[in-house]
């Protein structure tokens, strides 16, 4: 791996002077069909709901 510096220097820097905020809702269930001593019968489900502001 080789780096090679710029031989001005940095001239400009980046920067992020904004604000970000996430809200949502996450559901999940779950059924249980069948149980016995040796084996399990489930079916499971989720939803999710995401919102993202500027």
């Amino acid at each position: 791996m080789c780096f090679y510096r710029h031989p001005q220097g940095v001239t400009s820097i980046r920067t992020n002077n904004g604000s970000m905020r996430n809200r949502g809702v996450e559901l999940e269930a779950t059924y249980r069909l069948l149980r016995s001593k040796d084996f399990n019968i489930q079916i499971g489900a989720n939803a999710a709901w995401n919102k993202i502001l500027f």
